[in-house]
């Protein structure tokens, strides 16, 4: 503490030895103002009871040690270890808190690059992370036996969690310790907006997230149909025997290559404007950086973050109309020039026209109408 007359520091328990040494040390009350220790544990014992008055500082050992660099002292990390259960609400520790712990933890990140993956890493020695984020384990355990698998994927999550920008949200950084299955399933938001009372941001952002895995598997099965010509191999076939049946087969491949064509057409458009929802929404490039640090392999990673380049640029002015809610056909324009009155057949006009402007790259309101009538698109 600092005496305020004199300025001059006062340091009953070894403190400022412990730090310019690079340790982190929970300490207990001097007995009756005894002096200095200078060796940085006389007078501070394990600090358990300090531990066991606020059970929340055994993850906030985790955050002050992998946020600042210091080294958590033996006895401290033994101290931690064993009250690390009572860590958690089922022990009066409020869930709100332990969030706050792990949003200040991720608020060093633009200072000391790394920061909260090395606070996973530690919270996880000290048997802190097995009681606020079991599920980060989920994996590992289930892997069993102690073989290798549980250590090869928390080497991956550690990857992820450095691979993130300094500025993504704590949420997207506790979404990355997560494994997929747990991440991606049904009603994983919702789970850990009640657990951690999550705001509405932050659960929208863990909704966007996956918004973003369910439109990339689309994108790739669409691409993977399209890459399917339906052709069937041929080979050079049989000689001859049953010309006939082989001329019908040609037929209904073509006939299916045709209607495949036209789904998968169909498929792109709405796949298309769900991207510009997507890309007009918030959060939605810290979502796709998140998703991009769980992909293992460099060229993987920029092949991924390249085609998401690629589609933004390209389908860059529609994002922009959805974001100010200015599309290409307005309401009052057809109304004015082609007399549709409003209701729900209107509405569906709209939405079509603006998946057109989208797709055909316009941006005269005039001009989208008339190909849409070109094309029987227009009632």
């Amino acid at each position: 503490m600092c005496d305020p007359a004199s300025g001059t520091v006062l340091d009953w328990v070894g403190g400022r030895s412990d730090l310019s040494r690079g340790f982190l040390r929970c300490c207990r009350s001097a007995p009756g103002g005894g002096g200095d220790s200078g060796g940085g544990s006389g007078g501070g014992g394990d600090g358990s009871e300090r531990l066991r008055e606020d059970p929340l500082r055994c993850l906030r050992a985790v955050r002050f040690a992998a946020g600042l660099g210091l080294a958590v002292a033996s006895e401290t990390a033994e101290a931690v270890k064993e009250l690390a259960p009572l860590c958690c609400p089922e022990k009066g520790v409020a869930a709100e808190r332990i969030w706050k712990e792990l949003v200040k933890l991720s608020n060093y990140e633009p200072e000391r690059p790394g920061a909260f993956a090395e606070g996973m890493r530690l919270a996880r020695e000290l048997e802190v992370l097995q009681v606020i984020l079991p599920e980060a384990l989920h994996e590992e355990e289930e892997g069993g036996g102690g073989g290798g698998g549980g250590g090869a994927r928390m080497a991956a999550t550690d990857a992820a969690l450095r691979r993130l920008p300094s500025d993504s949200p704590a949420v997207l950084r506790v979404a990355t310790a997560l494994p997929d299955s747990l991440v991606f399933s049904d009603g994983a938001s919702s789970a850990l907006t009640l657990r951690f009372k999550l705001s509405k941001k932050e659960t929208r952002l863990l909704e966007t997230l996956s918004l973003l895995k369910a439109l990339d598997e689309l994108t790739t099965a669409a691409g993977d149909d399209d890459d399917d010509d339906g052709s069937g191999d041929g080979g050079g076939g049989g000689d001859g025997d049953g010309d006939g049946e082989k001329q019908r087969e040609e037929q209904y491949s073509a006939q299916d290559s045709n209607k495949r064509q036209k789904t998968a057409a169909a498929s792109k458009k709405r796949d298309t404007m769900a991207w510009v929802r997507f890309y007009a929404g918030e959060g939605s490039g810290s979502c796709v950086a998140a998703m991009a640090a769980r992909v293992s392999g460099e060229a993987e990673r920029r092949r991924y973050a390249s085609a998401h380049s690629r589609r933004l640029e390209r389908l860059s002015k529609g994002v922009e109309r959805a974001r100010k809610r200015a599309p290409v056909v307005t309401a009052k324009y057809v109304q004015a020039e082609h007399g549709l009155k409003p209701g729900k057949a209107m509405g569906k006009v709209l939405a079509l026209a603006e998946e057109f402007a989208v797709e055909q790259g316009r941006e005269g309101a005039a001009e989208v109408v008339a190909l849409m009538k070109e094309k029987g698109l227009w009632p």
